[in-house]
């Protein structure tokens, strides 16, 4: 899927830190505190959604976890 929907929320309050459409198949997002942080991604309204919980924020972070989404 192209330009999905990317939604970060912190587990610690469950609010939603941003919600964006990223252009393209590749995104890293950025959060302003460590903490834990769910995110959502694919196109709202359809049940073309992933919802990945417990990603660890860190000051250096760099993993790479790869999401497949249907067209």
């Amino acid at each position: 899927m192209s330009d999905p929907v990317v939604q970060v929320i912190d587990e610690k309050n469950q609010k939603i830190v941003y919600t964006v459409r990223i252009k393209g198949r590749s995104y890293r997002p950025k959060v302003f505190a460590e903490g834990t942080y769910t995110v959502k991604i694919g196109e709202p309204g359809t049940n073309n959604m992933k919802t990945i919980k417990n990603l660890k924020a860190a000051a250096e972070n760099n993993s790479v976890l790869k999401i497949e989404l249907e067209n």
